[in-house]
């Protein structure tokens, strides 16, 4: 049997069942059009619940705070990155510096708004341990 999971200090629990990994989905979501839509200062738990479909009880379950909520958005990112990065040094290129350094600037681009929103927390919280794992794996893939 497999050591449970570590759950992240900036969550409640980790989801395991397939209908809770969709709420956290949909709470992550809500989060994210409601940053790229109205701006921080709109962020509100209660919003959030609303826009995701969930009580606000349901994402107290999961989150204790917006800022929680930004933290685990910021984890995401870092997680989608780290993947887009692998993917591009598994190809064939010629070039894979180049293609890496493409990879990260069009996924910057791509959603710099809610980016600069997301990281600010990510950063202002530091790099505690969970957080400085995914840098790390970042870090290694351009050594």
């Amino acid at each position: 049997m497999a050591p449970p999971e570590k759950i992240p200090s900036h969550q409640r629990r980790v989801p395991r069942q397939a209908r809770s990994r969709a709420t956290m989905g949909f709470i992550l979501e809500a989060a994210a059009r409601i940053l790229r839509e109205d701006g921080r200062a709109a962020l509100t738990t209660n919003l959030v619940a609303e826009r995701a479909g969930i009580g606000i009880g349901t994402l107290y379950g999961y989150f204790p705070d917006k800022e929680a909520i930004l933290i685990a958005l910021a984890r995401r990112m870092i997680d989608e990155d780290t993947a887009a990065l692998r993917a591009a040094l598994d190809t064939d290129d010629a070039e894979p510096l180049r293609l890496l350094v493409r990879t990260l600037l069009n996924r910057h681009r791509d959603d710099s708004a809610l980016r600069r929103e997301v990281m600010s927390v990510h950063l202002g919280q530091g790099l505690g341990p969970e957080h400085a794992r995914p840098v790390a794996e970042i870090s290694a893939l351009l050594a």
